[in-house]
């Protein structure tokens, strides 16, 4: 097919300062479908709803790193991702609200993404698509709108973390993503590892 006869992308992706309230609180319950956060949000520090903690521990600090994914023709909010330089993301002063006893799992997280990790890397620290709007190939779109970013700062590798158990895993693996890693701190927890993974764009 021509290029000029290709349809349209079907999303577009606004800045995080863009988004409402009501996308932000969204994209808080959007990080439960993505990881184990309902453990440890569970009687937080600050007794907030476990969706009100998430956007204040992990929207709103990165408010100014998110991208939010909306369908064209009024379809509205289709997912969001969070992405930055490592570099970058070190310098949100972000505070964990998390009960104590998260601490130490917070802390061997901490360290495995500084073990595999580089100043320089574009990571991605969240990513979620509405059920709605999976199984619809846009997935791909945001992995490209994530590459491009990537590019634009001349970053070397794509780099994010994704479970085991994911039916993200085989995505992002089919697509050229590599293992480099895995994190067993909490399989005991979960009866899941955390695997991180890289693409790289340098030299390619």
């Amino acid at each position: 097919m021509s290029a000029l006869l290709r349809p349209p992308v079907p999303v577009t992706f606004v800045s995080g300062a863009a988004l409402d309230d009501a996308v932000r609180d969204r994209m808080a319950e959007l990080l439960f479908s993505t990881s184990y956060l309902e453990y440890c949000s569970a009687g937080n520090k600050l007794r907030l709803p476990l969706r009100d903690l998430q956007r204040r521990q992990n929207i709103e600090p990165y408010i100014g790193h998110v991208h939010g994914m909306v369908e064209r023709g009024g379809g509205g909010f289709a997912g969001f991702f969070t992405a930055a330089t490592v570099r970058e993301f070190a310098s949100v002063p972000a505070v964990s609200h998390y009960r104590d006893e998260v601490r130490d799992m917070d802390a061997a997280y901490d360290a495995f993404i500084a073990r595999n990790a580089r100043d320089e890397d574009f990571l991605v620290g969240s990513l979620a698509i509405e059920a709605r709007c999976q199984g619809r190939g846009w997935f791909a779109h945001m992995l490209a709108e994530i590459e491009r970013l990537a590019r634009s700062r001349a970053c070397p590798r794509i780099v994010l973390t994704v479970w085991e158990s994911s039916a993200a895993m085989p995505i992002y693996l089919r697509r050229g993503f590599t293992r480099c890693d895995s994190f067993g701190y909490a399989y005991e927890l979960f009866f899941d590892r955390l695997h991180f993974l890289e693409y790289q764009l340098s030299g390619d």
